[in-house]
């Protein structure tokens, strides 16, 4: 049995794993926050706690300029997707390309 203390810090672990878990597949979530309003809550809400925790916003599945523009209506930091770039082979990717990418951020 918890005491109410470790209890507390034992539900926010668990908080943490789905907040990172959430955070991982929230493209599921971006990709219809434009036509569904519990969708781009949960965007929302992703993005306000992860700002409290210090964690800047990463939108996966940004797959048009609808998408963009909620997102930026709430702030989100970072977007990923193919309205911003399609994927690209590994082998494409030069070492010059990675220094660019690392000193960019």
């Amino acid at each position: 049995m918890h005491s109410s203390c470790s209890g507390g810090y034992w539900l926010f672990s668990l908080f943490i794993v789905f907040f990172l878990t959430c955070a991982m597949s929230a493209g599921q979530f971006v990709r219809s926050m434009v036509v569904n309003n519990i969708d781009a809550a949960m965007v929302k809400s992703m993005h306000e706690i992860g700002h409290t925790l210090g964690i800047k916003a990463v939108a996966e599945y940004v797959e048009d300029a609808d998408i963009i523009s909620k997102l930026r209506d709430i702030e989100v930091d970072y977007a990923q997707g193919y309205q911003i770039g399609q994927p690209v082979p590994i082998d494409d990717i030069s070492i010059d390309d990675i220094f660019k990418f690392l000193l960019a951020g």
